[in-house]
């Protein structure tokens, strides 16, 4: 997020580590990255895909409106839940950081990732 042609997609304007989720390209980003990850390493059965430190996550407008009406797990949950579909599609099992969950319902992470055979790290 760091090169201008990819600064719409940041939560914050002047912040280049943290994705806006509901950003409409902000998905399709995201699966070109784990696709070419995935396209140097044929091999791979395991990718890291990151989702930590968006200390900035729920500041945008659209976050900020779907985190006061579900919450901020929400805008979380629901972002790595494709994440981890299109990982599952590939057959590569996902590797998350997990300090941003912690917080987060256990209900909430069963009932969305619990099937989804993501490994916290």
């Amino acid at each position: 997020l760091k090169h201008s042609e990819f600064a719409c997609y940041r939560e914050v304007p002047e912040e280049v580590l943290c994705l806006c989720p509901l950003h409409s390209g902000s998905f399709a980003l995201a699966r070109e990255l784990i696709d070419q990850t995935l396209k140097f390493h044929p091999q791979a059965d395991i990718i890291h895909i990151g989702c930590d430190e968006v200390f900035s996550l729920g500041t945008c407008e659209k976050c900020k409106l779907k985190a006061s009406n579900k919450g901020i797990e929400h805008v979380f949950v629901d972002f790595v839940e494709k994440l981890l579909g299109h990982c599952k599609a590939k057959k590569v099992r996902p590797l998350i950081w997990h300090d941003m969950m912690e917080s987060y319902p256990s209900t909430l992470l069963s009932e969305k990732l619990g099937s989804m055979e993501a490994e916290p790290v």
